[in-house]
């Protein structure tokens, strides 16, 4: 899978033509491939499983925030491809599984406030709700003008794989968090 011309890329990441040769594994793989020119993406995936791991996997324990963190992957990239089927374009990167976090890091704890350095320098407090409905917002806003009306964006942006993981970490606290059937 791994060569100069990108077969690793072409190996992991989700496009519709992987998926229509039958590598579905892709929806689970994409996330452990990021753009090399893109470093704020990594940046990005890396702060919010930090940020959201550290409160919600000592609540939920490892086998259910790895769980919840996956199933915002493959979440993110079933909706992306059903999204974009028609088109060509590979996705990649793990921010789908990071606004699953979010969403559920919102759901369960809406008006905690926390507090980040906005590139690296300018202090922001904000409550996890509103951070959840902007992120929303704007990936509706995106969803809507960029991949349902076909334009192109102004850089690599996976809005309804956003949505799907935003979708994965409601799903889960609305269905399983706090269930007596869960093990």
């Amino acid at each position: 899978w791994f060569n100069a011309s990108g077969q690793l890329q072409q190996g992991l990441a989700v496009s519709p033509a992987s998926l229509a040769s039958g590598r579905v594994w892709t929806v689970v793989t994409y996330w452990l491939l990021h753009s090399p020119t893109n470093l704020f993406h990594v940046g990005f995936v890396l702060a919010g499983l930090y940020a959201f791991g550290r409160e919600l996997e000592p609540l939920l324990g490892v086998r259910r925030f790895v769980g919840v963190f996956a199933g915002s992957i493959v979440l993110g990239g079933v909706f992306w491809a059903a999204v974009n089927w028609r088109h060509d374009g590979l996705l990649l990167g793990g921010t789908a599984g990071v606004c699953g976090l979010l969403a559920l890091y919102a759901a369960l704890y809406p008006t905690r406030e926390f507090s980040f350095l906005l590139l690296f320098f300018f202090p922001v407090t904000l409550r996890p709700k509103h951070l959840a409905l902007g992120l929303l917002v704007i990936d509706l806003f995106a969803f809507g003008f960029y991949e349902i009306l076909g334009n192109p964006p102004p850089f690599a942006y996976a809005p309804s794989a956003h949505l799907g993981g935003m979708m994965a970490g409601w799903i889960y606290y609305r269905f399983v968090h706090g269930s007596d059937w869960r093990p």
